[in-house]
């Protein structure tokens, strides 16, 4: 019987959705492992999906539930390992630094499926709740990370999840992204192109 390989992408996700979490509750308390240094990062208001499964559509505005604060979870390279064009860069990963994008959500996945779409199909964008509900689920100056250990007040539906309407937050960094994506198009005098982050730039 000869041994199945997994595709590098299908693998990556395995080795990486699980890392963070696993090495830090298991490593012995006296030898440190490099992955508890993000734990210095604090805790994030975080989201699920109250369905099983990765969405059926390719975009992450889905309808979500809150889940408390957690970890930032470990990011894997957007879009498809075949993009032709690799960017480098720094990633804007921890956006509840600034008073402007506190409200800011962070996925939460215990599916790979889940985990998979958001970072294949994120495009520009991340997920944020507005500014009015953040303020009236109690979020404020208060709730600064990473010492912030404030839970969102997000009360319970008929279905017991905390849901909640999120919205996208564009990430000036991505669109700076896709606006390299345009000029390419424009040069090449590719007419109503369909570039995008993800698909072609990763």
């Amino acid at each position: 019987m000869s041994d199945t390989q997994l595709p590098t992408e299908v693998e990556l996700v395995f080795e990486v959705m699980p890392c963070n979490a696993q090495r830090v509750a298991q490593e012995p308390t006296l030898m440190p492992h490099p992955c508890s240094y993000f734990r210095k990062w604090g805790t994030y208001h975080s989201y699920d999906y109250p369905k099983a499964g990765p969405p059926a559509t390719r975009n992450i505005l889905q309808a979500v539930q809150y889940v408390g604060r957690a970890p930032l979870v470990p990011e894997l390279l957007s879009g498809c390992r075949k993009a032709p064009i690799l960017s480098v860069g720094i990633n804007p990963n921890l956006p509840g630094w600034w008073p402007a994008t506190r409200g800011s959500l962070n996925p939460l996945f215990d599916e790979y499926k889940q985990y998979t779409h958001y970072f294949r199909y994120r495009e520009t964008a991340k997920l944020e709740l507005s500014p009015s509900d953040y303020k009236k689920f109690g979020g404020g100056d208060q709730d600064v990370p990473p010492h912030s250990a404030l839970e969102l007040n997000v009360p319970v539906d008929g279905d017991g999840f905390r849901t909640l309407s999120a919205r996208l937050q564009q990430q000036q960094m991505y669109q700076a992204y896709q606006a390299l994506l345009d000029d390419l198009a424009n040069s090449m005098k590719l007419p109503a192109h369909k570039l995008a982050v993800g698909e072609d730039l990763a």
